[in-house]
């Protein structure tokens, strides 16, 4: 079978290709290495050694390709998942103390509410004791209105009592002023003739 050794673009890939338009490949990226069996037969299993010198050959290189295709090296590798893991770690307490606040926040909003509720029932107390004065004050207004009637009644009946007095008091008056004036003028008329 004949190998050709040629180099290719610096991408990570390991493809294998089989039986494409009659040729098997197998193709190692970024080593630049592309084995290609112009068969029909398919790709022959590789021997621990050849996988060996694959292995060895890929962990020799592997810092150099990454350089060369501006991916990370390794330390950066490490450094970025620290700092992953550290924002990851991050948002779970983020997370945590939204779910703690949440709680936290239900629990105020209960609160304010059973104080809405309170002061609804003693808003209800008030209006009930409002309720029960404005009773107390509309039973006291109409019982001076009545006492008021019935001030008002006596005063009139003792007021036609003084009137009927005062008329017997004026008729007597009137009567013995002219009986006074009848006895002077008879007084008068005796005296002046005798």
């Amino acid at each position: 079978m004949p190998v050709e050794a040629y180099h290719v673009s610096y991408e990570m890939i390991f493809t294998i290709h089989r039986k494409a338009l009659g040729t098997t490949t197998c193709s190692l990226l970024p080593t630049g290495i592309e084995i290609r069996y112009t068969t029909d037969e398919e790709m022959p299993p590789m021997t621990a050694q050849e996988l060996e010198t694959v292995a060895s050959y890929v962990q020799d290189h592997l810092p150099e390709w990454l350089e060369r295709s501006s991916v990370m090296t390794s330390s950066d590798y490490f450094r970025l998942s620290e700092r992953i893991v550290r924002v990851e770690e991050g948002l779970l307490r983020v997370e945590e103390a939204l779910k703690n606040q949440n709680v936290l926040m239900d629990k105020r909003f209960e609160a304010v509410d059973k104080r809405f509720e309170d002061m609804n029932k003693r808003l209800e107390d008030m209006n009930k004791r409002f309720e029960d004065m404005n009773k107390r004050f509309e039973d006291l207004i109409h019982l001076i209105d009545k006492r008021f009637e019935d001030l008002i009644h006596q005063m009139d009946k003792r007021f036609d009592a003084i009137d009927r007095r005062f008329g017997w008091m004026m008729g007597i008056m009137t009567t013995l002023i002219t009986g006074l004036g009848v006895l002077i003028t008879i007084y008068r008329f005796v005296g002046s003739a005798g």
